[in-house]
């Protein structure tokens, strides 16, 4: 069964658009277009771990102070532009809701960033806070 690629976003226009389908934004598995050669975007190891002195931040706080504070940018001026509902919005940045992979493609697509970017964040934190909750319930 052969995997199909698809072409990565090159058009800054279309890049920024809410209406651009998530699935022919990036390349499913990471498929490389010479050869239909799988390729590995990131280096994995069962050690692999972020720099524990980087302070500890939520998607939410990252959305909110440097993106939306610096554009004056409320939770519905961006709701109409990313296409995520408001209140879901509301609930990630109190961090109430976690982010999903929709919501991280639709965002990356809209600031510029990487859907890995807003991901990475959301797991990054996640993993924090139930190894606070492990710690004091171990206590």
């Amino acid at each position: 069964m052969a995997m199909r690629c698809t072409r990565a976003i090159t058009d800054k226009a279309t890049r920024h658009s809410p209406t651009r389908s998530a699935v022919s934004a990036y390349p499913p598995c990471g498929c490389a277009r010479q050869g239909r050669q799988a390729m590995e975007l990131i280096q994995l190891s069962p050690r692999m771990d972020v720099d524990p002195s980087l302070q500890l931040r939520s998607p939410g706080e990252v959305l909110l102070l440097d993106y939306m504070l610096p554009a004056t940018m409320n939770h519905q001026q961006l709701a109409r532009r990313t296409g995520i509902r408001a209140p879901h919005l509301r609930e990630f940045l109190t961090d109430t809701r976690p982010m999903t992979p929709r919501q991280a493609i639709r965002l990356a697509l809209v600031l510029d960033t990487s859907p890995f970017y807003w991901l990475v964040l959301q797991a990054r934190y996640g993993l924090a806070r139930e190894a606070q909750r492990a710690n004091s319930f171990i206590r």
